[in-house]
């Protein structure tokens, strides 16, 4: 892989990293991911009590468990 495509890939790990990390604390913790799990429910137009965004929440609850072990 050349090093042109490294930066590209750098650089979208880091906007990805950046978009989800809501804080700018360097972490993503579970505020971070309750933000994320958040925006898809109001983006789809979800109700909170919706199996579908009960689904999002375990999904985001799950990364952030996933995370905090490695």
């Amino acid at each position: 892989m050349t090093t042109t495509m490294q930066d590209v890939i750098t650089t979208k790990l880091e906007r990805s990293f950046d978009a989800v990390d809501v804080n700018h604390d360097g972490y993503l913790d579970w505020t971070d991911y309750q933000k994320l799990a958040d925006r898809y429910i109001q983006a789809y137009r979800l109700d909170k009590d919706d199996r579908r965004a009960r689904a999002i929440q375990v999904f985001c609850q799950h990364g952030r468990l996933r995370n905090s072990i490695t």
